[in-house]
C-alpha cells in the first residue's frame, strides 16, 4: 500500500516534469531546442502513464496473490487432509482384511 502511494506519486512527478518540459519547450525559439524539450515532455508523460498502468496491473497480481493465499491454499490443506484421512481408514480396512484372510488360512 505505503509503495504503491509511492509509485503513483512517481507517476504525478513524471507528468509534472512533463509539463514544465513542455512549457520551456513552447518557449524555445530554436528549432533543435524546440524538438529536443518537446521529446523530453512526451517522455515523461509517457513514464507517467506507464506508471499509471503499472500500479493497475501491481493491483490486480496482488488482488490475485491474496485470493490464492486465503482461499486456493486453506482449500488445498483441507483436501489434502481428507484425502490422507481417508487413505488412512482405507488401508487400516485392508490390514483388517488381511488379517482376516491370515487368520482363516492359519
Amino acid at each position: 500500500s505505503r509503495n504503491i502511494t509511492q509509485l503513483k506519486c512517481l507517476g504525478g512527478v513524471f507528468k509534472n516534469i512533463g509539463e514544465v518540459f513542455s512549457e520551456i519547450s513552447c518557449h524555445e525559439f530554436k528549432s533543435s531546442g524546440h524538438k529536443s524539450y518537446g521529446l523530453v515532455a512526451e517522455s515523461h508523460r509517457f513514464f507517467g502513464l506507464s506508471t499509471e498502468k503499472l500500479i493497475s496491473e501491481i493491483i490486480i497480481i496482488i488482488d490475485k496473490i491474496d485470493t490464492f493465499i486465503k482461499t486456493v491454499i486453506p482449500d488445498t490443506k483441507a483436501t489434502l487432509k481428507k484425502y490422507l484421512n481417508d487413505k488412512f481408514e482405507y488401508l487400516s480396512f485392508c490390514l483388517k482384511v488381511l488379517i482376516l484372510n491370515l487368520d482363516i488360512i492359519g
